[in-house]
């Protein structure tokens, strides 16, 4: 079975750089994800206002990958990604998985 996790970059505002996400993989899902660089944050968005974020996690230390609403999985493999744009402080346009 493959595994298609569609990561494409919507926005940059105030040091955070927004993605767009959208994959079958564990369900339909679509929603949005925040790399926050000043604060070291992977942060969780339901839609683009990205007002009030689902979750937050940090880049520093160790802590449970739980997102309401998606599996451990997918939140594991999209961490992945956005921890390795933040380690080399490169934001591509896409971030996608596929295996």
């Amino acid at each position: 079975m493959a595994i298609y996790i569609k990561i494409r970059k919507y926005i940059e505002k105030n040091f955070i750089h927004y993605y767009h996400v959208q994959t079958q993989f564990t369900g339909n899902h679509d929603f949005y994800i925040g790399i926050d660089v000043k604060r070291k944050l992977l942060l969780f968005f339901k839609d683009n206002n990205f007002f009030n974020s689902l979750s937050k996690i940090s880049f520093e230390g160790s802590q449970p990958l739980n997102v309401k609403g998606l599996k451990v999985p997918l939140v594991g493999t999209i961490f992945v990604k956005a921890y390795r744009a933040f380690q080399l402080n490169k934001f591509p346009k896409i971030l996608d998985y596929c295996t």
